[in-house]
């Protein structure tokens, strides 16, 4: 009987030496499954996460495109305002100039006081 006794003790050991490594090759399966499952959904969501920062930087870098083009643009019209406004004023110094030089005024302003010399130009 003894003989019987071990050889069930030995086929339960080995039945729970089985059962125990199975459980055991299932748990790292299942362990393993899930790393891979939890890698994927990290690189599927850092891939969403980078596809809405480049959209959102995309969207940032044309407005500020649009914004410095409009700048550009009052810069421009005033710029072009400005050279409007020297070139009116020099086109006036001119006409003061030459009307000086036609009337004789330039001989007569050479001995003139440097006040006066100035009221005229300021007139």
């Amino acid at each position: 009987m003894m003989s019987e006794e071990t050889k069930m003790t030995e086929q339960q050991n080995k039945t729970k030496r089985r059962a125990n490594v199975y459980f055991f090759a299932k748990m790292v399966f299942n362990a393993v499954l899930l790393l891979v499952g939890s890698a994927l959904i990290s690189i599927l969501l850092r891939r969403m996460q980078i596809t809405a920062s480049l959209q959102k930087q995309k969207q940032n870098s044309l407005q500020a495109i649009e914004q410095v083009s409009q700048v550009i643009e009052r810069n421009r019209e005033s710029a072009e305002e400005l050279t409007g406004v020297f070139h009116a004023g020099n086109r006036q110094m001119l006409n003061d100039v030459e009307m000086i030089l036609s009337n004789g005024l330039f001989a007569s302003m050479q001995k003139a006081d440097r006040t006066i010399q100035a009221e005229i130009f300021t007139n």
